[in-house]
């Protein structure tokens, strides 16, 4: 604590680095000797009188280079906007079946058929069928029952 005493509590300026120079109980910024100059303080890098001003040139360049990354920033965020409205629109505009009316489907067996199981597989009804000792497997579209497929088995001679 001692590089951070005030007046009032002992000491001069310029003794500790960094150190606070003011009235005991008010807080002021730190100070920092002046490089060569012993005994001379300067209020902070920050703020230091002696530092150079910068150039028409560097000042332009600055300029310059932060109107490019507002430009890059802009973008990026106008294509990120514009993918999620895309996908958004797709979402919203493609034929989706589940606003179509329900539809009521009847497939016929064959004679003497039982149903063995039904399952659903991705966007598929699938159907295993026996009758008269051979297995059959038919698959339907999920949103529309419409057939999509048989595969018949049968046992070999």
């Amino acid at each position: 604590m001692r590089g951070l005493m005030s007046f009032g509590e002992g000491g001069g300026c310029g003794e500790a680095l960094p150190r606070t120079c003011g009235v005991k109980g008010v807080a002021a910024a730190p100070i920092y000797p002046l490089p060569g100059r012993p005994g001379r303080v300067s209020p902070g890098p920050m703020t230091d009188p002696a530092a150079a001003e910068p150039s028409a040139e560097q000042t332009a360049a600055l300029v310059q280079r932060v109107r490019k990354m507002m430009i890059i920033a802009g973008l990026t965020t106008a294509l990120g906007m514009s993918a999620i409205l895309i996908v958004i629109g797709y979402r919203i505009w493609r034929g989706d079946a589940s606003t179509t009316s329900p539809t009521d489907l009847t497939e016929m067996l064959p004679k003497g058929a039982r149903i063995v199981s039904t399952s659903i597989a991705g966007d598929r009804v699938v159907v295993t069928i026996e009758a008269a000792g051979t297995l059959e497997i038919r698959t339907f579209d999920a949103r529309t029952l419409k057939a999509t497929g048989r595969l018949k088995f049968a046992n070999q001679p």
